[in-house]
């Protein structure tokens, strides 16, 4: 199925067990559903969904941001059974956005007028809009991000890495950076480790 116009550029996916008192409940039966978030180089951002028991695929909304002028560049969903819904973005300017997925809502977009109509038509799109933009997070592209698994509920602290040859680690809540780590190379990727609180 053809997701956007442009080759993909990153990727990431989620696992969603339930919704509301039963989220990530494994025994619910609304488990094996699958968040999959999609950054192409057209500058388009969307989530989509899988559902395994039933096989089917079908977009869940389209990240939006008002005067993006950059692709994403890097993508992380915060990984675990307690964590909250939450997708962190990277851009090639250097902007870190926040996201919540269960923030989806339906947005009137018009439609050119086809030859033979009076009217344009009208139509429908599930827009999903940042919850937290960092401008300036950075000076150069984003080329990674990662949660603190240090602490399983966590989904306030992010670190981030790019080609201005920095690490950065957030309190996103704040948009507070908390500690800078400058390199003499470009950061190209990264990531946690699930087993102690050291990021590569």
């Amino acid at each position: 199925q053809s997701i956007a116009s442009g080759p993909v550029k990153c990727i990431d996916t989620k696992s969603i067990y339930g919704s509301g008192a039963n989220a990530n409940n494994s025994n619910d039966n609304n488990a094996d559903r699958n968040w999959i978030a999609t950054a192409s180089l057209d500058h388009t951002l969307h989530i989509h969904q899988f559902d395994s028991k039933k096989n089917e695929f079908s977009l869940h909304g389209t990240c939006s941001r008002e005067g993006r002028s950059s692709y994403v560049s890097s993508i992380c969903f915060a990984k675990g059974s307690n964590k909250k819904d939450t997708l962190a973005t990277g851009d090639a300017d250097g902007t870190v956005c926040i996201w919540d997925p269960n923030t989806v809502a339906e947005t009137a977009v018009a439609t050119k007028r086809l030859k033979g109509e009076g009217k344009a038509r009208g139509t429908s799109a599930k827009i999903i809009r940042p919850t937290i933009v960092m401008e300036s997070a950075h000076q150069q592209e984003v080329s990674g991000l990662t949660w603190s698994n240090a602490d399983p509920n966590d989904t306030k602290h992010l670190v981030t890495g790019s080609w201005d040859h920095s690490l950065k680690l957030w309190d996103v809540d704040r948009q507070d950076c908390l500690l800078t780590l400058n390199g003499s190379r470009v950061v190209t990727c990264l990531d946690s480790s699930y087993h102690s609180e050291g990021v590569v």
